[in-house]
């Protein structure tokens, strides 16, 4: 949540944050969408007419999906430009047997730390 002393980056960082968390939400309907109109116009394959409202429903499928990761990057590259790129650092953390496990921390020189990921590789 925002205080009343919030920055620019601060306002920025928390929109950001609101669409990076809807946008999947709406990439999984997109790809419902696109799904949805690929088996209803297989299913009409068969009838001489119909199956423009289906093909008419995938197409659209798609252009969401480009609509919403090119919003996604195009976010991100702005975030990067007007507000400083994210560093980023990994470290080994230990070893299990052949497994490897890697712990990684995601910082912006704003607002300190973004999140962290932890990562086991098992393919040795």
């Amino acid at each position: 949540m925002l205080s009343t002393n919030s920055n620019f980056a601060d306002v920025v960082n928390y929109v950001i944050g609101i669409i990076n968390l809807t946008i999947p939400v709406l990439v999984a309907l997109a790809v419902v969408m696109f799904m949805w109109g690929a088996v209803r116009f297989i299913m009409k394959s068969g009838e001489s007419v119909g199956g423009a409202a289906e093909r008419d429903a995938m197409v659209w499928g798609v252009i969401a999906l480009f609509v919403l990761f090119s919003i996604w990057g195009i976010l991100h590259i702005m975030q990067n430009t007007l507000l400083g790129a994210g560093s980023y650092s990994g470290s080994s953390a230990g070893s299990s047997g052949n497994c490897v496990t890697t712990s990684h921390t995601i910082t912006n020189s704003s607002n300190g730390v973004i999140g962290a990921v932890k990562t086991t590789d098992c393919s040795k």
